[in-house]
């Protein structure tokens, strides 16, 4: 990245893509590692984008949500997988709001 941030310098204008995930915005149970790595790239993204304003270089963050993710070598899309990792995330989640009494938690108002 330096290579590159050293040459939009010089022609005073540039754009840093960085992909996160909405899970950079807020967090789910069990994901600690994968929330903490987006979160961090949206810290990342944000100082950059203080930081290389004055330079005339963007820094911009993407956050595809689970709907939008179809990304694979074959072009088959993950869809599959993803649809049985959210029906199991969503039913361990259930079990730990019954359990710990949040069932209503979540819910918006």
């Amino acid at each position: 990245m330096h290579a590159v941030l050293q040459q939009m310098k010089q022609r005073g204008s540039g754009a840093i893509v960085q992909i996160s995930s909405i899970l950079g915005e807020f967090v789910l149970p069990f994901l600690g590692s994968y929330n903490t790595t987006k979160h961090a790239i949206e810290g990342i993204g944000e100082n950059y984008r203080v930081e290389l304003a004055q330079f005339g270089i963007q820094s911009l963050i993407v956050q595809p949500g689970k709907h939008s993710f179809r990304t694979t070598v074959d072009g088959t899309g993950l869809n599959p997988t993803i649809e049985k990792v959210n029906k199991a995330t969503e039913e361990a989640m259930q079990e730990i709001y019954s359990a710990y009494g949040m069932s209503n938690m979540f819910q918006l108002k």
